[in-house]
């Protein structure tokens, strides 16, 4: 949890292909009774260079993660993501867990800011819920496959298997394209999805979708 007190360095577990280097990211893999990641606690693998970025992993009995650091600079996440200016694909974002609550503008994603494809979002879940927006009003909580402004290559598929997935007050689930790509595929397999409300603000609806945005080229999933 938290970043440094001069607020340069966030907390995190990763694994990275550096800027100026050649070969893949290694996967990080994570076994845990609970992971908790808060106000800017980040669990990634991504590539800034040129190379594939690894695979991440985690199987735990509950997952929490909410907030962002206290000036917003750094999000709560759990990514695999593919960096502007990268050559290279994104991981796969695999979660096994009873419990994934994500709150006030926490983050899960595979995406690609790059040269190179997003990788796929699988979660494997008893009940999943979303809520929320960051502190500033900035930052949705989101569990998204994205291809971004800037990018070249495909978004992820994201797949969901759920007893009960719960969004509301601004919780997003998606795979969209704002790049040079299609967006991934979404699969959702529930027993129950309930979504209700926007964020206290109404700047962030309660959504789930796949789009194609403007100024993007490809298609949606």
């Amino acid at each position: 949890s938290g970043i440094s007190s001069n607020g340069l360095f966030g907390t995190v577990l990763s694994s990275q292909v550096n800027s100026g280097a050649i070969g893949d990211g290694g996967d990080l893999t994570i076994k845990t009774g609970n992971l908790t990641a808060r106000d800017g606690g980040v669990v990634q693998t991504d590539t800034f260079g040129n190379g594939n970025a690894g695979n991440l992993s985690i199987i735990a009995e509950n997952i929490e993660l909410s907030g962002t650091s206290p000036d917003s600079s750094f999000g709560t996440v759990l990514s695999s993501q593919v960096n502007p200016g990268a050559i290279g694909d994104g991981g796969d974002l695999t979660i096994e867990t009873g419990n994934l609550t994500a709150r006030d503008g926490a983050v899960v994603q595979t995406g690609t800011f790059g040269n190179g494809n997003a990788g796929n979002l699988s979660i494997i879940a008893e009940n999943i819920e979303l809520s929320g927006i960051s502190s500033n009003g900035l930052f949705g909580t989101v569990l998204s496959s994205q291809v971004n402004s800037g990018a070249i290559g495909d978004g992820g598929d994201l797949t969901i298997k759920t007893g009960n997935l719960t969004a509301r007050d601004g919780g997003v689930v998606q795979t969209d394209t704002f790049g040079n790509g299609n967006a991934g595929n979404l699969s959702i397999i529930a027993e129950n999805i309930e979504l209700s409300g926007t964020s206290p603000d109404s700047s962030f609806g309660t959504v789930l979708s796949s789009q194609v945005n403007p100024g993007a080229i490809g298609d949606g999933g």
